[in-house]
């Protein structure tokens, strides 16, 4: 199964939904609503697997009906909000006083710049649950993996300044060609110690 019907199964198991009801109808708890952020070519892929595999109530804010969508936000009648990165990066702050129930991040590699708008917009968010979608944590550098988790998990890997000392610069000085031993074995159990860290926070599809 990808990873898009995984989601929306665990969503499901959080929401307390099966098939196309809801379990106990007559005394289901009010839940904050789950937002998705995902490119704008597969919102409406999400869409669409959200209504062949479940029956939540699914909005897209995204375009020019945002401000309608907003007022049923408001009105408690949106269970999933889908938007877009670059609806999120410029018109989020419209978002910022929900507080959200799960938030989730399709192809969250895009997390990779501290200092981009996204990645600032993305920090504001009100939620205590935070998931990452992606096929790539890593793309070029270290730091970009510290970014990603650092939203994901806040502190998790420590500071930046902890996180840039302990496991960036021996990594980086550890893997050059003309490196002494004593640094590439230092390089090889920082690594080591970085997987285990990182394992409490990842799960990864694999083909098994």
């Amino acid at each position: 199964l990808g990873k898009t019907i995984q989601a929306i199964a665990f969503l499901a198991a959080v929401f307390a939904k099966e098939g196309h009801s809801t379990l106990n109808e007559n005394h289901v708890e009010k839940r904050d609503p789950a937002l998705i952020i995902c490119p704008t070519s597969v919102i409406h892929n999400w869409e669409s697997e959200f209504s062949k595999w479940s029956n939540f109530s699914v909005s897209i804010y995204h375009g020019a009906n945002r401000n309608l969508i907003y007022d049923k936000l408001e009105a408690n009648e949106v269970e999933i909000l889908i938007t877009s990165f670059d609806t999120y990066r410029i018109h989020g702050s419209s978002l910022l006083d929900i507080n959200w129930n799960i938030v989730i991040i399709d192809e969250a590699h895009r997390l990779k710049n501290e200092k981009s708008k996204l990645y600032k917009a993305c920090l504001e968010i009100k939620t205590l649950r935070r998931y990452g979608l992606t096929g790539t944590a890593m793309q070029n550098k270290i730091m970009e993996l510290f970014n990603l988790f650092d939203w994901v998990a806040p502190g998790s890997l420590g500071t930046r300044e902890h996180f840039r000392e302990f496991y960036d610069e021996p990594l980086k000085h550890g893997q050059r060609s003309t490196a002494p031993d004593r640094f590439v074995q230092i390089a090889n159990k920082r690594k080591q110690h970085l997987v285990a860290v990182l394992q409490k926070y990842l799960l990864r599809r694999t083909k098994e």
